[in-house]
């Protein structure tokens, strides 16, 4: 019945057969995931922030889709600052005693025990971007402390989460993430580079 309601060529209805993950016929059209977790992890820091950054740009030709994917841009940029945060202290955390960073989406304790790694392993830096970087880290963590509030509509507890009731300029959270992703990325080079050095 509800078959007949859609267009074929403008919708696409389940089908019998139809299977989730199913193996690629062409290489260009497929994608194999990484089998080792560093590798992986890469792609997830990279791809949720890609991904953001990819739907911004959609929003500025698609102008009308910018109230679907804002939630969605938002999480992105969100998870993928968490990510990178993660990826520094489990790469690198040993080097300063920090053997267990807990599991959980805490961004504010999660960045304090990531910034001892860049300050103490990383040395002197750049400290206007650290300082930058961890202004963000925190208004993020201010705006969703749990990594529910751009998931989800409510709370566990059934309460409309609460957003900042302002216009969102998509474009400049776009051009900040941009720089606290290079920013990670420079971090990860310069922890690299430290920690090589301090196993000789």
């Amino acid at each position: 019945m509800f078959e007949k309601l859609l267009k074929p060529q403008e919708f696409r209805w389940p089908q019998p057969g139809d299977q989730l993950l199913r193996e690629a016929t062409h290489w260009e059209s497929g994608v194999r995931f990484a089998d080792h977790h560093i590798a992986r992890d890469s792609h997830i820091w990279d791809g949720y922030v890609r991904g953001a950054s990819v739907l911004v740009d959609h929003c500025k030709q698609h102008d009308i889709d910018r109230h679907d994917l804002a939630y969605v841009i938002i999480f992105n940029y969100r998870h993928g600052l968490e990510v990178a945060i993660k990826w520094v202290l489990d790469r690198y955390g040993r080097y300063v005693d920090i053997r267990d960073r807990g599991q959980n989406h805490d961004l504010a304790t999660l960045w304090r025990m990531c910034k001892r790694v860049i300050t103490e392993l990383g040395g002197p830096g750049d400290d206007a971007a650290l300082d930058a970087v961890e202004k963000i880290v925190l208004e993020f963590h201010a705006l969703d402390p749990t990594s529910f509030a751009f998931r989800y509509s409510k709370s566990k507890k059934g309460k409309t989460m609460e957003l900042p009731d302002i216009v969102v300029d998509l474009v400049n959270l776009q051009e900040v993430m941009e720089g606290v992703n290079n920013f990670f990325i420079g971090v990860d080079g310069q922890l690299d580079s430290a920690s090589s050095a301090a196993e000789f």
